[in-house]
């Protein structure tokens, strides 16, 4: 009995009713000149047709491995995806998106294996709802200098992620699966989680200036939408980052989860203190409260450069912290005030 060759890399796209671009996305995956790969399309309980389209793949190429499964969310269908890819290494596209590049896997693949390393990121490019390029508002010129080098995960995290936790642009070992596990409770910044989970291994990390994922913007994108839930997943970030802090070998990487840790307490409260949650502010921090990131905030080593303002957030509890950003904001609408009418 002939042995099933196992494919050297599983492109994982979780699938829930984005039947108007699912043809797109999968197309540009099959259209692709490196062919030894799977691609699993989890379906996630979509109701507007986009299991049927997964379906018809599968009929046509024998690659193509549909799964359908009930509702449970991005994370849990990555979740499974993982599981089920037999591939030597993992990349994942979300199926409202697509690859511009027809040989974006040889390009990753190649540079992953010459190289030697367990993670290779590539570039990408932003497109409107009907497919057209839209100017980028950041300049990949200052990583140039990184491309095609190997680095380490410090260098990898300060230099080509830059704020920008898109796990969809990297090419993963599978022997990090381990650390791949995404958060089927957290809505928001996942993919923020599972990068800080790889990086704090001792890994050899890759950057291609490559141009080859277009993320397509839209309005009801789940990123674009401000809710509590996004609010209270930005403070159990706060927490996750506190709680690696023992975990971490490095003082500069220990440093770095720091600094994640009160910028991301910080940037919390400034959103918190918004008048479009004044209905569910109260409600949002008695869920925090089991946190108890205030005190360890405060206990954290803290660089607070030239802002006293930040120091004073970071001293201070979410509910506190949000009155000094209210009343901030009035001093600010005053000054304006008083110089429009000088």
């Amino acid at each position: 009995m002939s042995q099933v060759k196992t494919p050297a890399i599983s492109v994982i796209v979780p699938v829930y009713n984005t039947a108007k671009y699912l043809d797109d996305c999968v197309k540009s995956v099959l259209s692709q000149t490196f062919k030894d790969f799977e691609l699993i399309l989890v379906d996630d309980g979509s109701t507007d047709g986009s299991g049927i389209i997964c379906d018809k793949y599968s009929c046509i190429d024998t690659r193509v491995i549909t799964i359908h499964k009930k509702n449970e969310g991005v994370s849990a269908a990555r979740n499974l995806g993982i599981t089920l890819a037999k591939g030597n290494w993992l990349i994942f596209l979300d199926a409202d998106d697509l690859w511009s590049d027809n040989e974006a896997l040889f390009k990753l693949y190649s540079a992953a294996i010459s190289n030697n390393v367990d993670i290779v990121r590539g570039e990408y490019q932003e497109i409107t709802a009907n497919g057209e390029k839209i100017k980028r508002a950041t300049d990949i010129g200052t990583k140039k200098k990184f491309a095609h080098q190997i680095i380490n995960t410090q260098q990898f995290h300060d230099n080509i992620i830059e704020g920008e936790y898109f796990l969809v642009l990297c090419l993963i070992k599978t022997s990090l699966k381990d650390y791949l596990k995404f958060d089927e409770e957290q809505i928001y910044l996942e993919d923020m989680k599972v990068y800080i989970n790889i990086l704090m291994q001792n890994i050899k990390c890759l950057y291609i200036d490559n141009v080859f994922y277009s993320y397509r913007k839209h309005q009801d994108a789940v990123t674009s939408t401000a809710n509590p839930c996004k609010i209270i997943d930005s403070f159990r970030m706060c927490r996750f980052f506190l709680n690696k802090l023992n975990s971490v070998t490095t003082v500069e990487f220990k440093d770095t989860l720091s600094h994640l840790a009160m910028n991301m307490y910080y940037v919390s409260v400034f959103q918190l203190s918004a008048k479009c949650y004044d209905s569910t502010r109260n409600s949002i921090i008695r869920e925090i409260i089991p946190l108890h990131l205030n005190q360890d905030i405060k206990n954290t080593k803290h660089i607070y450069g030239k802002s006293i303002m930040k120091m004073i957030i970071l001293k201070t509890n979410p509910s506190t912290g949000c009155r000094i950003f209210r009343i901030r904001g009035k001093i600010v609408d005053i000054i304006k005030h008083i110089i429009r009418h000088e």
